[in-house]
């Protein structure tokens, strides 16, 4: 299936365009949360199912066995990497919880591709190896994300990342370099997915040594029925064609939701006859140094602080698109055409 997509429009077509080539991939299914309410689950042969768990602890109230646990990914040799944690309640109805990385549960990374029918097989196995079905089981987390490979270092393209309507920006600089939009309900997440590897201590693939590997991930966090419209999503929807095409769509948007600057560089040659020229030439290098998102990050910081107002930062932020657009001092850089791009290209196909 193809979808020929602009901002504003989108259509399917009955087949794929073209093939993605190898180092690109549609997005896939990360981390997870199911809850099945059950029955019939005996807690002595669930804990044989576990491959590690803590001791059973009766509710203050329900005076019911609690236990919590994992199951972990037996093909890979770090079984922290792969690892999906059990909680289930011995109450009526029993309650079970599973959580974790579906792809990491299946591959041992979150770096292959965990397509749609790849989707079933990984719930299939889980509910193997648990012997309780959990296609039923109700999705409370949803994570979907895909590895771009970029042509420039990823903090060039985070930098000109900028705002999403009622949602709040954050960077984090240790572990992955990464960049937040968050609200309570939705995260968008873009990082360095190589320095994520060497954090996690993970083998870098192949295809990824040497290269800029961006990860653009849309976490759903919580009320995913309220956001995708009252709809019940269950483990088996999850690799359902139609959803699969709706939540494609959504990772797509939630990119565009973004505002970016289109990028710039300074100009080698320019004409400076006045000291206004000369501020703003200045400035534009200043900006252009500590990069757009860390210096909006800065305006945003101090309006929390209580030391600019939400009017003072506004007028800011508009003197600051004003210098990065001035054609006598800068012209244009193709990173987040390459980013939108990429995002774009992603959603093209999908298996």
């Amino acid at each position: 299936v193809g979808i020929i997509s602009s901002n504003q429009f989108h259509f399917w077509l009955p087949y794929c365009l073209f093939e993605l080539t190898s180092d690109e991939e549609p997005p896939v299914y990360d981390t997870i949360n199911l809850y099945l309410e059950t029955s019939g689950i005996q807690i002595e042969d669930l804990l044989i199912k576990l491959d590690w768990y803590n001791e059973p602890k009766v509710g203050i109230r329900s005076g019911k066995l609690t236990v919590v646990g994992g199951i972990e990914n037996q093909s890979t040799e770090n079984r922290n990497i792969g690892k999906m944690y059990i909680r289930f309640s011995d109450t009526y109805p029993q309650k079970l919880s599973v959580s974790g990385s579906l792809a990491k549960f299946h591959y041992g990374d979150n770096l292959q591709k965990l397509t749609r029918s790849e989707t079933q097989k990984a719930i299939e196995k889980l509910s193997e190896r648990l012997s309780v079905n959990l296609k039923p089981a109700k999705v409370q987390r949803l994570d979907l994300g895909a590895n771009l490979i970029m042509n420039r270092p990823c903090s060039e393209y985070q930098s000109l990342l900028n705002e999403v309507p009622r949602m709040l920006r954050s960077t984090v600089n240790s572990k992955s370099n990464s960049v937040y939009f968050k609200n309570s309900q939705r995260t968008i997440i873009l990082y360095d997915k190589i320095e994520d590897c060497r954090w996690l201590k993970v083998e870098i693939p192949e295809l990824f040594r040497g290269r800029n590997v961006l990860r653009y991930e849309l976490r759903f966090k919580k009320n995913i029925s309220v956001q995708f419209k009252g709809q019940t999503i269950t483990a088996e929807t999850l690799y359902s064609e139609p959803f699969y095409i709706e939540i494609l769509n959504r990772w797509r948007e939630s990119y565009f939701a973004i505002s970016r600057n289109e990028g710039f560089k300074m100009k080698e040659d320019i004409d400076i006859h006045k000291p206004q020229d000369l501020l703003k030439h200045f400035a534009a290098i200043g900006i252009q140094q500590l990069g757009t998102g860390k210096v909006l990050d800065m305006l945003d910081n101090s309006r929390q602080s209580g030391k600019l107002t939400k009017m003072q930062v506004h007028r800011l932020k508009a003197k600051i698109n004003e210098i990065t657009s001035t054609p006598e001092l800068v012209e244009p850089n193709d990173c987040i055409k390459e980013l939108d791009k990429k995002v774009n290209r992603e959603v093209l196909c999908y298996r």
